[in-house]
């Protein structure tokens, strides 16, 4: 009813017919009550229920309420989707919560649980895996505490269940990568110091070498000292590798050239009763690579490829062309949109389980009975240093597959160039300034440049280099520079030298590789680079080429 003062009014209307002695309506009684107030409590409790209903049917988490014995009182939300089971499942007892738990994770709720039934007003968080209704594992978060009876004393359990999986995917692999950069960091600075130790021995044994005319009973000691010393060098690349670091000889090139040129050196490391079959189509995309890491990379899949298989076998190499967009599972989520490379390495080997091929990467882990190095480790290094990615797909007793994923470039290819270091060394003229805060690469550097009939100058910091500079510039020819020093970056050195003395010679000169550091020397100004250890031919050739032109 409309009031009068324009109100809108509820009644309860009750009434009925009176009638005359012959039976016709004679009048109508009945009352009128004001149930206003009643019909706006119901009309607010029927909103209430529609929000409630509307919030947990959109609710992406599990509500319930249960007794201290774990019988369930009630229980909503996204139960089907996280369990597997139905809200009746539950209720009518035909399955308890606790049923789902992780074996393995059972034991780390056992004591909260003791504590909710027993202490009163406890509450706390949990994480832990259940077991879906298909067998499948799903983390999750609950929001757990005791609700308690007038007396104060514990008489129900009430809780909010989250789906954790795909956060708890997102945390694993975040600390993962932060285990990874924290490890490569380390492998970086390890191989720095390493190398610069090696310039000691490789440097030393080269003079020797140099000072004997004549084959003496020295030599075979001196060749298996040189083998020694060409492992460990080539250790350290791999850890530099590892610490992403490799990609510092850039040539354009297709996989095939790539293949052509690796194949031949890494047979020896393949089972002879396992066969390898390419599938290379032509026109296969071109890639910036450094072909030597590269080759380091292929080199590893197939040794743990042949070393998967059992007696006979095969392994497929296998390259497309491919391009990733915004669906692109399986191939990795996290490279940018474009097109790649896809080089695909199959064996037909043991596999692996869950464990192993979320340690694969680890630095030295192995399945063997001794492990050999860092292995899949360098090869990860070298594969996320050239911009790609690397994805596994194995399971135990049906074979590995590993996809390696490298930027496609369209710049013409070029092959790959033969390396051939001749043994002989250049000799020439001048004064370089070696400028390094290592006393064992002063003293080497400087020894090998006198055999070179150079004039050397040494400087073990770069404030000491400047000084000399600004003393005597005109009659040094080349600076070679470290770009690890104790007072000041390498690159500070190297800015001045190019504002004051535009013409003179800078030669960069370091353990680290040259994709080692985010800083570009050679864009900065550097004109060459030579990487530490260094043979005394590699030096002369470099300076012989920068002086003579």
């Amino acid at each position: 009813m409309i009031h009068k003062t324009g109100d809108t009014l509820w009644f309860l209307a009750r009434g009925t017919v009176m009638f005359d002695k012959v039976g016709k309506v004679c009048r109508m009684i009945g009352t009128h009550t004001n149930i206003t107030e009643r019909v706006c409590v119901e009309t607010a409790l029927q909103e209430s229920q529609a929000r409630y209903r509307s919030f947990m049917n959109q609710f992406n988490g599990i509500v319930f309420r249960c007794s201290l014995s774990g019988g369930v009182e009630f229980v909503h939300g996204s139960v089907k989707d996280i369990t597997g089971y139905t809200e009746a499942d539950f209720v009518e007892r035909r399955i308890h919560f606790k049923q789902l738990v992780h074996p393995d994770d059972f034991a780390s709720i056992v004591e909260s649980s003791k504590r909710l039934r027993n202490v009163p007003h406890f509450a706390t968080i949990r994480e832990y895996r259940i077991l879906q209704k298909d067998g499948q594992v799903r983390w999750i978060k609950e929001f757990i505490q005791n609700a308690c009876d007038h007396t104060g004393s514990p008489a129900a359990i009430q809780a909010i269940v989250y789906d954790h999986t795909d956060r708890k995917v997102i945390e694993e692999k975040l600390q993962q990568d932060q285990i990874f950069k924290a490890i490569a960091s380390l492998a970086g600075g390890v191989a720095h110091e390493f190398n610069n130790a090696l310039v000691g021995i490789t440097g030393n044994l080269e003079l020797m070498v140099m000072e004997m005319a004549d084959e003496t009973p020295y030599t075979a000691y001196l060749k298996s000292i040189k083998s020694s010393a060409q492992r460990m060098a080539a250790l350290t690349n791999q850890l530099l590798a590892y610490a992403r670091g490799g990609k510092y000889q850039a040539q354009t090139l297709t996989i095939d050239e790539l293949l052509k040129h690796t194949l031949p050196l890494t047979m020896h490391a393949i089972n002879p009763m396992v066969r390898l079959e390419t599938d290379v189509p032509t026109g296969c995309a071109s890639i910036d690579c450094d072909p030597i890491q590269l080759q380091m990379v292929l080199s590893a899949l197939l040794s743990n490829a042949s070393e998967a298989i059992d007696g006979k076998g095969r392994i497929r190499i296998q390259v497309r062309n491919t391009r990733i967009e915004g669906q692109s599972n399986p191939t990795p989520e996290k490279l940018a949109h474009g097109p790649y490379v896809c080089l695909t390495v199959k064996d037909e080997g043991k596999g692996m389980d869950a464990d192993t091929r979320k340690r694969i990467f680890e630095p030295f882990f192995t399945t063997k009975m001794q492990g050999r190095g860092l292995g899949m480790a360098a090869v990860y290094g070298i594969v996320k240093n050239h911009g790609g990615d690397i994805t596994i797909d194995s399971k135990l007793s049906q074979g590995t597959t590993m996809s390696v994923y490298l930027p496609a470039t369209r710049t013409n290819a070029t092959t790959v160039e033969e390396k051939s270091v001749s043994p002989d060394v250049m000799r020439g003229d001048g004064t370089i300034l070696i400028v390094d805060d290592e006393p064992i690469v002063l003293d080497v550097g400087r020894s090998i440049l006198d055999k070179l009939g150079y004039q050397a100058l040494i400087c073990e910091s770069g404030k000491e280099a400047i000084e000399l500079l600004q003393s005597g510039a005109a009659e040094i020819s080349l600076v070679l520079l470290d770009i690890k020093l104790p007072d000041m970056n390498g690159a500070d050195v190297l800015e001045y030298i190019k504002n004051q003395y535009p013409d003179l010679k800078v030669v960069i000169c370091s353990g680290y590789a040259l994709a080692s550091s985010e800083w570009n020397f050679l864009a900065a100004g550097a004109d060459d680079f030579i990487q530490k250890p260094f043979t005394i031919s590699e030096l002369s050739t470099k300076l012989s080429r920068l002086l003579m032109n």
